[in-house]
């Protein structure tokens, strides 16, 4: 009972660290986000789940280092750790490349978006000067 029971050990870690990273995966997209944006308006809850992404994306990326510990110290085959190199490649992207590119983005519109509106106004302000200016008496 003893030895089947060690015999098992060694690959709890693994198994651990692989259920891990798929509920760091599976819950912020499937519970998290619907209640924020069923709760939330829809900018509050966008920034937030964005935020929870990105954190949960970072444990999944320290999960992936001790998930590679544990698979070389079982001695898994090529095949494991190329879909282990996949996944860990995929995850590092989004949060490093995506992530930051969709933050610019953001950035970006919300800058438009301010210019934009000080033009509205001062067209606004123009045109409102330009009725005042015409005289109606006459």
């Amino acid at each position: 009972m003893n030895q089947q029971l060690s015999a098992k050990m060694p690959t709890a870690g693994l198994k651990l660290s692989l259920a891990l990273m798929l509920a760091l995966l599976i819950v912020p997209a499937y519970v998290v986000a619907p209640v924020l944006f069923a709760e939330l308006t829809s900018a509050q809850a966008g920034l937030i789940a964005g935020k929870i992404f990105h954190v949960s994306n970072l444990a999944f990326l320290i999960l992936c280092v001790a998930a590679a510990l544990f698979a070389r110290r079982l001695g898994v085959t090529k095949a494991t750790w190329y879909l282990l190199l996949a996944v860990t490649l995929m995850v590092a992207i989004n949060v490093f490349a995506v992530s930051t590119m969709m933050t610019m983005m953001f950035g970006f519109s919300a800058a438009i978006e301010r210019r934009g509106s000080r033009v509205m106004v001062r067209r606004r302000r123009s045109m409102m000067a330009n009725v005042e200016a015409v005289d109606f008496r006459g």
